[in-house]
């Protein structure tokens, strides 16, 4: 399943985009005024109906994530939504909603947080519930162990790896000898020690559903 919703920054806010079974139709938010103007196709008019099938709570805030720069937020956001509402998402296909669990749980990995904590909050779930459908995705075959996950995905071995719009960590990009020695000197702190990057700790050892 490939992620049809997008989210871009534009000069006044931001543009959100690819809501399911809304083709050629767009959000557009105003970070000054906060203002949210439903931008149709051409051709089309906005109507009620079509107010009434935006996931709105999704849209403003993915939206809001690239407004603050809280990138990470608003992938999380569209990973869980896929252009829908993601309280909904139970209530549809088994294979859908545990695909978008699924990878929520393993972008979570990717950038140091923890997969259960974030899925309660991106789908807007009870923490028992989300306990439920990492056990579901497990039980299906669609996430592996925590130790196994945690092994392919986990930081700090994807550190500074960007996300695929599958939720995915892209490729490491090479890096050049003479790249290298373009970058700046690390900060010095009043020791003379180099500041170093803040390490993340592991999530407490807990049953496998509970990570």
């Amino acid at each position: 399943m490939i992620m049809k919703m997008m989210v871009e920054a534009t000069l006044t806010g931001a543009r959100v985009s690819g809501l399911r079974g809304m083709d050629g139709w767009a959000v557009e938010t105003d970070a000054a005024t906060g203002a949210v103007t439903l931008v149709p196709p051409p051709g089309s008019a906005v109507t009620s109906k079509e107010w009434r099938m935006v996931p709105l709570a999704a849209v403003l805030r993915a939206a809001e994530g690239v407004q603050t720069g809280d990138l990470v937020s608003s992938l999380l956001t569209m990973l869980a939504s896929d252009g829908e509402d993601p309280t909904r998402s139970s209530r549809g296909g088994k294979r859908q909603h545990l695909e978008r669990v699924s990878r929520v749980y393993r972008a979570a990995l990717s950038q140091g947080l923890s997969p259960r904590e974030v899925i309660v909050e991106h789908f807007q779930t009870e923490d028992s519930s989300a306990g439920r459908w990492i056990a579901q995705a497990r039980k299906e075959g669609y996430l592996g162990s925590y130790a196994d996950e945690k092994a392919r995905y986990a930081w700090p071995k994807h550190a500074g790896r960007k996300l695929g719009p599958d939720g995915e960590p892209l490729p490491p990009v090479p890096v050049t000898a003479d790249q290298l020695r373009a970058f700046p000197e690390p900060i010095k702190r009043n020791t003379g020690r180099a500041r170093s990057t803040p390490t993340r700790t592991s999530a407490p050892t807990g049953s496998e559903d509970q990570k």
